[in-house]
């Protein structure tokens, strides 16, 4: 009697022991998945924020040959002037 009361026992305990190694494996594979999410999330705001960025070089750039243009048509408009 005693025998299969520890025997029993001893079952309960390694499946306790199993479900906790279940578990933590579980939570190690959730762990996982958020870091790869953020990861993810950082790489995608990256992505985003450097073609921001560069559609506001391509703009700066834009506004500044016309702003180069203009003052050279000035320049010619004055110099036609002068004559």
């Amino acid at each position: 009697m005693q025998q299969m009361k520890r025997d029993r026992e001893e079952n309960e305990r390694r499946a306790a022991v199993e479900e906790r190694k279940r578990d933590r494996e579980e939570e190690k594979i959730a762990r996982e998945k958020v870091r790869q999410q953020i990861i993810q999330d950082r790489a995608e705001r990256a992505a985003r924020y450097s073609k921001e960025k560069e559609a506001e070089a391509a703009r700066l750039k834009e506004e500044e040959r016309k702003r180069l243009l203009k003052q050279a048509e000035e320049a010619q408009a004055e110099k036609i002037a002068k004559r």
